[in-house]
Order: structure tokens, then sequence, then C-alpha cells
């Protein structure tokens, strides 16, 4: 699902779009062609959500055996 989708979806079910924050992975390796947010935010701004956060699973120093 795109963001787009999961904001109808959210909201399809009452949740109240105003009550919706964008979110995005920054994560390395980022994963090929994924622009969640859309240009500039744009699909943010567009459906106007609350705001933008990026998020991350801090993983970079765990040890694999």
């Amino acid at each position: 699902m795109n963001l787009t989708e999961v904001i109808d979806d959210f909201v399809d079910h009452g949740f109240p779009v105003e009550k919706l924050i964008g979110g995005i992975m920054t994560e390395w390796p980022y994963p090929a062609g994924t622009d969640s947010l859309g240009p500039d935010g744009s699909i943010v701004q567009r459906r106007r959500l609350v705001g933008v956060m990026a998020w991350r699973i801090d993983n970079d120093y765990t040890l694999l055996s």
C-alpha cells in the first residue's frame, strides 16, 4: 500500500485525518523506488496530515553471529 491508500483506509474506518502523521523510513539501504511522502511531501500537504516523522530501526550495532 502507498501512503495515499493507507490514509484512505484509516479515514474510511473513522480515524480523523487531522490526527495522522506521515512517516518515512530512513534506514539504509533505502528500498528502491520508494517515495512514500510524494514529491516534496505533497501527499502530506494535499491530504492535510498533521505532520511528518522519520523513523528507523536502530540496528547498526547489532552483532551477528
